[in-house]
C-alpha cells in the first residue's frame, strides 16, 4: 500500500492556515452586547435578593457600571458578586460581579447604585395643631420614598382615624404611631366610680379625678370617703380601677 506524503513546506503552511483562523475574533454573529440597562437589572436583582420587602417597593437610583457596555460570546448570561453586600439592605451599594456565559467566566463589571424603599404612608392634610382629633379629611396616603424615614410610620389612615396629636404637625408631613395617641376617656374634677378589686372582694366608692387619661392608662385619683389620693386604672368614662 503506498501513502501520500506532503511535502514538509505544505504541512508548515497548513498549520499556519489553521492557527490563524483559530486565533481570528469571533464575528458579530458569534458574540452579544450586554448594555448598561441589562447590568442595571443584575443590579437590582442582585442587591434585593434576600430583603423582606416586596420587589415592586424597590428601585435602584443614580447606577453605573464600569465599563458600562461589555461584548461577550453568545449564550446565557449570569452574574455573580464577588465581595459582600452591605449588612444593611437599603443604601449605598458598589459590587463586583463575574458575568457568565453558558456557566464560564467571560468579563467582570465593577456595579453601584443607591437602593430605596417605596410604599405608601399617612401624611397630614394640612397643619394640625397639637392634640387635634383626627378624621378621614384630615389624612392622606401617598407613596414616597421612605428609606431613611421612621420605621414605625402609619401605612394607613384607618390607623389614625380617631386618635389625637401629641404635637402640631405640617401639611404634608408623615405620621408615625409615636406621634398620636388615644383622645383622654377622662378628665381631671370628673366624678368617677372607684372599683377596689381584691381576691373575692369588691369595694365600690365615689372618686374625683386628679389628671386626664386614656382607657387602660392610669392616673391620680382621690377617694372621697377617705380623702386619699390613689393610682387607678382607667376602665371607661366613669369608673376607674384598683387591684389589691
Amino acid at each position: 500500500m503506498r501513502f501520500f506524503r506532503m511535502p514538509v513546506f505544505l504541512v508548515a503552511a497548513l498549520w499556519v492556515a489553521v492557527a490563524l483562523l483559530v486565533s481570528q475574533p469571533l464575528s458579530a454573529g458569534d458574540t452579544q452586547t450586554v448594555e448598561q440597562s441589562r447590568l442595571a437589572q443584575a443590579f437590582l436583582a442582585l442587591v434585593t435578593d434576600g430583603t423582606p420587602w416586596p420587589a415592586a417597593d424597590l428601585a435602584v437610583e443614580e447606577f453605573s457600571a464600569t465599563p458600562s457596555i461589555l461584548t461577550l460570546p453568545v449564550g446565557t448570561l449570569a452574574f455573580r458578586t464577588l465581595n459582600q453586600t452591605h449588612a444593611q439592605y437599603l443604601g449605598r451599594k458598589r459590587l463586583q460581579v463575574a458575568v457568565l456565559v453558558n456557566g464560564r467566566e467571560e468579563g467582570r463589571v465593577t456595579m453601584s447604585g443607591q437602593l430605596k424603599l417605596f410604599g405608601e404612608v399617612v401624611v397630614a392634610a394640612r397643619r394640625m395643631n397639637r392634640h387635634k382629633l383626627l378624621g378621614a379629611e384630615d389624612l392622606r396616603p401617598v407613596r414616597r420614598d421612605i428609606s431613611q424615614l421612621d420605621p414605625d410610620l402609619l401605612r394607613a389612615p384607618e390607623a389614625a382615624i380617631g386618635l389625637r396629636l401629641k404635637n402640631s404637625v405640617q401639611a404634608g408631613e408623615p405620621l408615625s404611631a409615636a406621634m398620636v395617641e388615644a383622645p383622654p376617656l377622662v378628665r381631671r374634677g370628673s366624678l368617677v366610680t372607684i372599683v377596689a378589686e381584691g381576691d373575692r372582694i369588691s369595694i365600690s366608692v365615689p372618686g374625683e379625678l386628679r389628671g386626664s387619661g386614656a382607657k387602660g392608662e392610669v392616673v391620680r385619683v382621690k377617694n372621697l370617703m377617705s380623702r386619699r389620693e390613689i393610682m387607678a386604672q382607667v376602665v371607661d368614662e366613669n369608673t376607674v380601677r384598683v387591684t389589691f
